[in-house]
């Protein structure tokens, strides 16, 4: 077991938040996880042009689908940044994580096509998104204080895969993924292009992979 010193008010404070909550997940676990962060493509121009209501109505819509997706693939959404999302992958520590992030993002493209009607007939609009994945270690958490505590991912990878979703806007991508996560892939995915770019805070240059889709058979 492991103990923490209590040594003022604050140390005291979270260790009886600790002791009272019902949920392992208040002690971080390093896991290997499968990370996946997605963006809707020009959505700023879009919102600009809705009343403030319509643009918390077609989010709510947006991520509603989204999260269906993610969650029927054994995802939990950590995090929404403006009309960004983070899902995190392998959080309890189950495995084919990779897999399961993949077709997660795949699916994501498939909802688009349940939404995007609606929004052609309301708004004359419709939405595409970028998807990047990455699987490494991060540290797995409830981080905040009740009750706006949440569940959430910090570390490298998570910081990566951030990065190879905005590299798609740089190489003319939908969905790229990490090398990481090619390598735990089967010959049920089918992988495209590969593409050697920087990260941003990573040293040298990182082969990135795009994903096309599921062979067929």
């Amino acid at each position: 077991s492991i103990r923490r010193p209590v040594v003022d008010r604050v140390d005291l404070a979270l260790a009886n938040l600790l002791e009272l909550s019902q949920t392992s997940e208040r002690v971080g676990k390093e896991r290997r996880l499968a990370v996946l962060f997605a963006d809707i493509i020009r959505y700023t121009p879009f919102a600009e042009s809705l009343l403030p209501y319509d643009v918390t109505h077609v989010l709510n819509r947006y991520f509603f689908l989204m999260a269906e997706v993610i969650q029927s693939h054994g995802g939990y959404v950590s995090d929404y940044i403006g009309d960004g999302l983070m899902a995190l992958f392998g959080i309890h520590g189950d495995g084919d994580q990779a897999a399961r992030a993949v077709r997660a993002g795949l699916g994501m493209f498939e909802a688009l096509e349940e939404l995007n009607p609606y929004l052609q007939t309301m708004y004359g609009r419709e939405f595409d998104i970028r998807v990047g994945i990455h699987v490494g270690a991060a540290v797995v958490g409830t981080i905040g204080i009740a009750p706006m505590d949440k569940l959430a991912a910090i570390g490298d990878a998570v910081n990566v895969a951030s990065r190879i979703e905005a590299a798609n806007k740089e190489v003319g991508t939908r969905f790229l993924v990490s090398k990481d996560t090619v390598s735990e892939l089967d010959e049920s995915f089918q992988v495209g292009r590969s593409f050697e770019l920087p990260i941003k805070g990573k040293s040298g240059t990182h082969v990135l992979y795009e994903v096309l889709g599921l062979n067929s058979g």
